[in-house]
């Protein structure tokens, strides 16, 4: 009989489900369209990038139109000879579409991700990237508007109003060969701010340190070459704080390594960088050394490559007014976490054999997170039969528990043994729970329970407050 509540409770959702989905999808005389399309050059060399600027928007004769999720959507198809291409979905800016990209056909697919009311519009830019010289002949890309299909998952009857006249737009680009990216630009890469996200650190714990970078210059069409200029951070010579591996470090835009000896972080630019591009590096660092939250400066420079060293002097008119910054933070001694278990159970009397229901709670005290394993003992008692349920959420239905961050362990002839390595954070608590059968036979008396956090547990050093004990009460019937 249960299976059969279930079958029927399951399909009772899906109608639910269906019915939901259907009332969103409403007729309405919605017409998706284009507002143009262009690419900001006209040729491109192989390996430079440019941009394609695509304009769309949701008209029909109906103002209250809207179309649901998933309802319609956008291909783009590029040439078939492979003159350029997209640098990948992931480089097409259009939040109001999921982009796929289909490199055995060419095409750019987004399909829209959200409602869309009358009237909204927007611009899709995909970096668009020269593979194959053409000698600059234009090779056209054509964008169309897509309707999904109600079997697929769209909305036909939301776009009734469509109109095929405004659902396909080209635009042309040519390719030609690659002889030398470094040219007279103008172009001046600058540092435009540097911070800590805190102005001190514990010992052993992180922070980030976030850098903001720009290229600007006089030239309006500047642009640096692929290993033309770097950045270095220099991190404190006596090592206060520190990063563990240049792959904690965000800056796609720059290939880093890390020189533990001289304690630098390098990023060499890895592509083309177009003027105006900007953004902002993130590195976590470590607390390493105390210094009483004094500060500890780091300091980024900006470095223009020689030509002997793959550079392109040329391409620059540098301002070293702009190619440095710094920032600083503190470390202070790390603050071990305090740990405390509570122990809980009902009934605490027994008459005869009894149902138990039981809970060990591990609280943090001192609003400092553990770190590392945690474990957690009770001494075994063959009068109680424990019950142990990994997945369980709640005991009794009474405590609410969360066995699945705990493993238990009954190899141990003289104790139940649990551990987690879940990090309780400051404050908080993890508890876990059981049921279980007390049977006192023909014996009657009082036993003391008592749950024990063992030693360093989590990375406490604290043992005071480590052991909690409850009595309990029996009788034979």
């Amino acid at each position: 009989m249960k299976t059969l509540k279930i079958i029927s409770l399951t399909a009772f959702l899906i109608i639910i489900n269906q019915s939901i989905l259907k009332s969103q999808c409403e007729s309405h005389n919605c017409d998706p369209q284009f507002l143009g399309m262009e690419f900001t050059s006209g040729c491109i060399q192989e390996i430079e990038t440019t941009t394609l600027e695509l304009g769309w928007g949701l008209g029909g004769s109906d103002s209250g139109c809207s179309t649901p999720s998933g309802a319609w959507g956008i291909e783009i198809s590029f040439p078939s000879g492979g003159e350029y291409s997209v640098m990948g979905a992931g480089s097409v800016e259009g939040p109001e579409f999921d982009w796929t990209y289909d490199a055995g056909t060419k095409k750019l697919t987004g399909i829209t991700n959200s409602t869309i009311s009358w009237l909204a519009s927007g611009i899709i830019e995909a970096e668009i990237v020269g593979m194959s010289n053409n000698s600059c002949v234009l090779e056209g890309s054509m964008a169309t508007i897509i309707i999904i299909e109600d079997n697929d998952g769209g909305c036909e009857a939301s776009v009734e109003g469509n109109m095929p006249g405004n659902d396909n737009v080209g635009a042309a680009l040519g390719v030609a060969e690659l002889t030398d990216l470094c040219v007279d630009r103008n172009c001046d890469p600058q540092l435009t701010g540097m911070e800590f996200d805190m102005s001190c650190v514990q010992e052993d714990k992180t922070a980030t340190m976030l850098l903001g970078w720009s290229l600007g210059g006089g030239d309006a069409g500047c642009t640096t070459p692929p290993g033309s200029w770097a950045i270095q951070i220099s991190l404190p010579s006596d090592g206060e704080y520190a990063i563990s591996d240049a792959m904690t470090t965000s800056g796609p835009e720059f290939d880093w390594t890390y020189d533990e000896a001289n304690r630098t972080l390098n990023g060499l630019v890895n592509k083309q960088l177009l003027w105006l591009a900007a953004g902002t590096i993130e590195i976590v660092v470590s607390g390493v050394t105390s210094t009483d939250c004094a500060n500890k400066l780091s300091n980024a420079n900006i470095q223009v490559l020689p030509n002997a060293l793959g550079g392109c002097v040329d391409a620059f008119a540098n301002q070293p007014g702009n190619d440095s910054n710094s920032a600083g933070m503190g470390i202070e001694p790390f603050i071990p976490c305090d740990l405390t278990p509570v122990l809980s159970f009902l009934p605490s009397v027994a008459s005869g054999a009894t149902e138990m229901a039981w809970t060990i709670k591990v609280q943090e005290s001192v609003d400092e997170s553990s770190e590392g394993v945690i474990t957690v003992v009770l001494a075994k008692d063959p009068r109680l039969g424990l019950i142990w349920d990994g997945t369980e959420t709640n005991i009794g239905g009474v405590f609410p528990v969360e066995n699945s961050d705990w493993d238990y362990d009954g190899s141990n002839s003289s104790f139940h043994i649990w551990t987690t390595d879940k990090r309780i954070t400051g404050l908080s608590s993890s508890t876990l729970g059981f049921e279980a059968l007390y049977d006192p036979g023909s014996t009657n008396g009082s036993v003391t329970y008592s749950v024990t956090i063992l030693s360093g547990s989590g990375g406490e050093l604290n043992l005071e407050n480590n052991i909690d004990a409850e009595n309990f009460n029996y009788f034979s019937n």
